[in-house]
């Protein structure tokens, strides 16, 4: 498998900050960051992005950690179109960052996709 996605506390080559309307996530992120569960962070959903960004550089995160995925508008887009970028940045461990409702919903598109 190219790429695994496990559940848990564990270093990752990259984190998924999944949109939804909500501080909560890139806010995690940001802590994660600092705690160096990972060195890169991939900013998916249309809308959220470009300000999930900004929330994470306000939060300490470099601009050159982040990298951004504008066009997905639901959870399997989210999946679908970070898969390719989380190849190119040659990513086999990934932190999904979302909210624990969503979770499972967001583990499963993530595994289908890879």
């Amino acid at each position: 498998q190219v790429l695994t996605v496990d559940s848990g506390e564990v270093k990752a080559d990259v984190m998924v900050v999944l949109g939804g309307g909500l501080r909560e996530r890139p806010e995690r992120a940001a802590e994660l960051f600092k705690q160096r569960a990972a060195p890169k962070i991939l900013v998916a959903g249309f809308g959220d992005c470009k300000a999930n960004g900004q929330l994470l550089e306000k939060s300490g995160v470099p601009e050159t950690a982040i990298v951004l995925e504008s066009k997905s508008r639901t959870t399997r887009e989210n999946a679908e179109f970070s898969i390719p970028l989380l190849r190119s940045l040659g990513a086999h461990r990934v932190i999904i960052v979302t909210s624990w409702y969503h979770s499972r919903r967001a583990l499963a598109c993530f595994e289908h996709y890879a």
